[in-house]
């Protein structure tokens, strides 16, 4: 039985963690592809043009498992306790954490 994979498939998890010993910020490397943001549940490919600007996926592309992202509720839910400008206040704490 093959190993599990800690995303949705094989190939997903090579290009969010891709094993590269060049490499310590996995923005750096070529190789990897996608990140996932444990905060949002949020999945993303990475831009190989020289900046450092994401586009959210809502399927993966590979095996085309659904994708959720959880940005819209996280923010909804500090507007609704008050917070109009959550990245520049003091938020709570549950909400600086993943």
């Amino acid at each position: 039985m093959g190993q599990k994979s800690k995303h949705c498939c094989k190939m997903m998890d090579g290009f969010i963690d891709p094993k590269c010993d060049q490499h310590p910020d996995q923005k750096d490397c070529e190789d990897a592809l996608a990140t996932y943001d444990l905060r949002f549940d949020s999945y993303a490919l990475l831009s190989r043009f020289g900046s450092s600007w994401v586009i959210n996926i809502n399927f993966c592309p590979w095996c085309g498992d659904p994708k959720r992202d959880l940005r819209d509720v996280y923010f909804d839910t500090l507007e609704r306790m008050g917070f109009d400008e959550p990245l520049s206040q003091e938020i709570p704490e549950p909400f600086r954490t993943d």
